[in-house]
């Protein structure tokens, strides 16, 4: 039987061997491919039905400049994305991403805004089933307003709160709680500045000046676009 410590050293092992290869996937990523992709997300109408269809946009073209697989309309994988690309089943080794879009995520203190990790649906579900799919995933965290940094967060270094931010609990804490059988809507959490690794951000390089430069303030509409090619061919 593997005991607590155990336990504890295959965590931390894990957490470093996601970490390790995370850093290794930024590495190759293409900033200005980056920014176009998320200038043009900028330049969509904000409405409730294309905000669905922006973080769709910005999850499938993420694993693609970052080589992973999107999988996010696969139930059976339980995140967005994963590596390595070429995985067929979830039986197979790999690494989970979810994706978290939101304007300002990143405050002035250096923490994050808080964020909705799961919705529980119609009643709600219980927070250890809710839990349980969080933690099989590695999260980066993506600010969807100018420069677009994006951070890393390992599952276990969020603080969880499911009705006020003000009785957010640590991982350990929330895993202890009485309360991990109750049914809550919306499982949220944040995360502090020193549990934050930046995969991406600003520094002031010549692929972002560039790319500042080719910003377009011309509004792209999604599905105009795809019903005046379907009026074009079919109608």
């Amino acid at each position: 039987m593997i005991t607590i410590v155990e336990k504890y050293i295959i965590l931390e092992n894990k957490k470093n061997l996601n970490k390790e290869i995370t850093k290794f996937l930024f590495k190759k990523l293409d900033i200005k491919k980056y920014i176009k992709m998320m200038n043009t997300s900028n330049n969509m109408p904000d409405n409730n039905m294309n905000r669905m269809f922006i973080s769709y946009f910005i999850e499938n073209l993420s694993a693609h400049l970052l080589n992973m697989k999107y999988v996010g309309d696969e139930k059976e994988w339980e995140t967005d994305c994963v590596y390595p690309m070429n995985v067929q089943t979830p039986n197979e080794f790999h690494i989970k991403y979810e994706i978290k879009i939101q304007k300002n995520m990143f405050l002035k203190n250096g923490n994050t805004n808080g964020i909705i990790l799961k919705n529980g649906r119609g009643e709600g579900s219980k927070i250890k089933s809710l839990l349980k799919t969080i933690l099989k995933n590695n999260f980066l965290l993506i600010n969807s307003t100018y420069p677009y940094n994006i951070a890393y967060v390992d599952p276990t270094n969020f603080i969880f709160y499911f009705n006020c931010k003000k009785n957010a609990k640590t991982y350990q804490e929330i895993m202890d709680d009485d309360n991990l059988n109750s049914k809550c809507a919306e499982l949220c959490a944040y995360a502090r500045t020193e549990d934050l690794f930046y995969v991406h951000e600003y520094d002031d390089s010549a692929e972002y000046k560039d790319s500042e430069i080719s910003k377009s303030n011309e509004t792209f509409n999604p599905f105009k676009k795809i019903i005046d090619e379907y009026i074009s061919e079919n109608l």
